[in-house]
């Protein structure tokens, strides 16, 4: 389980905090669940022509989310959630992907929504299976300010967040 990836960070935090941040909240980022993941993996494996290489963007057009959207969904689908919203962006990083190609290649249709994920994330949070979302070993952020601050290197900061309802 990863804790700093989007979706599972902001359900997890519904979960035990009763809150989702949204960093800035426009930017696009696109989302598949790693079921479909796998499925568009093993279809390329096993159906793709061998005697040339292909690069896909994996995931569906519908499961294209802005971050704010995202939070609003997530609060949506946990219940009882606040939504609060950093202006000031960390991320600055933008992507709003077409599908098309690896759906007229492979023939591979997403299954699951992000929806299906955070309920998958939350029942699995509320269930206890995961007793300390913050540890290191569920967030590769951590790991990473941890690796930066032991060579000197600053971590970035977080401006003050303003509460959306």
């Amino acid at each position: 389980m990863r804790f700093d990836l989007a979706v599972n960070v902001m359900t997890a935090h519904a979960v035990t905090r009763g809150q989702v941040l949204v960093h800035g909240g426009d930017q696009w980022r696109p989302f598949i669940h790693v079921r479909d993941a796998a499925g568009m993996m093993i279809r390329a494996l096993t159906s793709a022509p061998r005697n040339h290489a292909e690069i896909y963007n994996c995931g569906s057009d519908r499961e294209n989310y802005r971050l704010l959207e995202l939070g609003l969904l997530v609060a949506a689908e946990v219940g009882g959630v606040d939504v609060l919203v950093n202006p000031t962006l960390d991320d600055e990083r933008n992507y709003r992907v077409s599908f098309d190609a690896v759906s007229e290649a492979l023939g591979y249709e997403c299954t699951r929504s992000v929806a299906d994920g955070i309920h998958e994330v939350r029942d699995a949070v509320k269930s206890g299976r995961y007793a300390d979302i913050t540890a290191e070993i569920y967030d590769d952020y951590q790991l990473t300010r941890r690796y930066l601050g032991a060579r000197g290197i600053p971590a970035p900061r977080h401006a003050q967040a303003m509460s959306v309802r």
